[in-house]
């Protein structure tokens, strides 16, 4: 039994959504990725019973990131390129790696998302500090389970 740390999953962003898919990983400037499921909960209140009674019905899964702008990262400058970009153009795919795992480097365990990348803030300006990025990644649908190829950086699906 080991305790996780934040090098133990690694996430990967499609920084060509339009073409052939081309992952980078996103790390360099990002100091903090924090999933919400965000639970769709349905609550009924029966006559019988003295408390409700909730189910979980879906999730509305999202990423917040907190990244200062590093010019020259492939992951980065794609996510920074988004800014101000609205529909379609926002829409691209990232796969969460479970890099802790023991299996080999070229099939760790891993989950595609269809995500949607809002670039809420581009860059604080603020004497004496990094241009600071807050980015929420909102998932798309249901994930697809495969592994990660972290040598060649492409995503298998599952059979």
């Amino acid at each position: 039994m080991a305790q996780l740390t934040n090098t133990d999953k690694w996430m990967f962003i499609n920084k060509t959504p339009s073409t052939t898919a081309s992952y980078v990983r996103v790390g360099e400037g990002v100091t903090g990725i924090t999933p919400a499921n965000n639970p769709i909960t349905d609550t009924k209140h029966y006559v019988n019973h003295q408390n409700p009674t909730t189910k979980v019905l879906g999730t509305a899964k999202q990423f917040a990131l907190a990244m200062e702008r590093y010019v020259g990262d492939d992951a980065n400058d794609f996510i920074a390129g988004l800014a101000e970009k609205i529909g379609t153009d926002l829409v691209t795919d990232i796969v969460i790696v479970d890099h802790y795992s023991t299996e080999l480097v070229t099939a760790k365990p891993a989950r595609k998302y269809s995500v949607t990348v809002i670039v809420n803030n581009e860059g604080s300006i603020v004497g004496g500090g990094a241009a600071d990025m807050d980015v929420s990644i909102h998932v798309n649908g249901d994930p697809v389970e495969g592994t990660f190829n972290e040598t060649t950086s492409a995503f298998t699906e599952a059979e």
